[in-house]
């Protein structure tokens, strides 16, 4: 099995990084998700260098495990990438779409379904939430895509 932490993490975010309207918004990327008791300070940490507040992280929310009987085991990653933009105006939803529609091409990509050879192949990203809500005091746009992953 690839190893979560050292190998198929790493090439996650590097893919999220590299998605237009992530990297030209300056958003920030981190591999877990970040949590404090210092609301404010969550919010600065969050914010672009433009001052956007815009963050994205993957979790591995679970695992399915197939064979073993000859000493191959098939592992099925469960894994989420949850986003959150800041609320500007009415065209921010149209601007987060745009987002949400580059981020599943980058990961759908022929060249990237193996996630840079970590991975024997993934699934196409499902867009399994895309709302409004508040998050660290920020009106914001969420979303939540889920992909398994074949170690």
């Amino acid at each position: 099995m690839a190893d979560w932490t050292n190998e198929i993490l790493p090439a996650i975010v590097a893919l999220l990084e590299s998605v237009e309207g992530l990297a030209s918004d300056g958003a920030k990327v981190y591999s877990y998700p970040q949590r404090t008791i210092d609301v404010q300070g969550l919010i600065e940490k969050f914010k672009t260098s433009g001052g956007v507040f815009h963050v994205w992280w993957p979790k591995r929310i679970a695992w399915n495990a197939e064979g073993g009987l000859g000493g191959q085991i098939l592992r099925q990653q469960i894994i989420r990438l949850y986003g959150y933009r800041g609320f500007k105006d009415s065209g921010s939803e149209l601007e987060f779409q745009t987002i949400l529609d580059n981020i599943a091409a980058v990961f759908d990509a022929r060249e990237n379904l193996s996630l840079d050879g970590t991975v024997a192949e993934h699934l196409p990203l499902t867009l399994m939430e895309s709302t409004d809500e508040m998050f660290a005091g920020v009106l914001c746009h969420k979303a939540v895509f889920e992909f398994a992953a074949y170690t």
